[in-house]
């Protein structure tokens, strides 16, 4: 199964329909070829080659798989504007970021940090958080009172 999808592919770029036009089966092509294993052996041990790529690995497809095929059919003599040069390359930084762990290869990895309820009934109604939930001030009064 290639990570890259038409739809994926076409957000990139439009200009790409041509080629999906004229063979339906590109984007699966290109993406089994070119993509996927240059992710699969950046992401080895990272749970690559995946039955069901994330949201970034079909991201980083898409980007890469454009760049090919924008180079190999679309771009006639050469790519002046370098489209498939930024594309491969925005493919590639995302890639190894995920391969280095800056960007998380599933989404958000602490769904706890960020915390929905009640105020806690020990601090004042007006409290005014600075820190972590335990750690807090009371505002104080500005207005001249008369």
């Amino acid at each position: 199964m290639a990570y890259a999808t038409n739809a994926g592919v076409l957000d990139v770029s439009k200009k790409i329909q041509k080629a999906i036009d004229d063979d339906a089966t590109v984007v699966a092509d290109t993406s089994g070829l070119f993509a996927d294993p240059i992710i699969d052996a950046r992401l080895a041990g990272r749970g690559a080659p995946f039955t069901t790529a994330p949201s970034v690995v079909v991201a980083i497809a898409c980007y890469i798989t454009a760049s090919v095929i924008w180079q190999n059919r679309l771009s006639q003599d050469n790519d002046e504007s370098g489209l498939a040069k930024t594309w491969y390359e925005r493919g590639m930084d995302l890639l190894e970021k995920v391969a280095t762990g800056e960007m998380p290869l599933d989404g958000v990895t602490n769904n706890d940090s960020i915390q929905f309820g009640d105020i806690n009934p020990t601090q004042p109604y007006d409290a005014m958080f600075v820190g972590d939930e335990l750690d807090y001030q009371e505002r104080d009064e500005t207005r001249a009172t008369s």
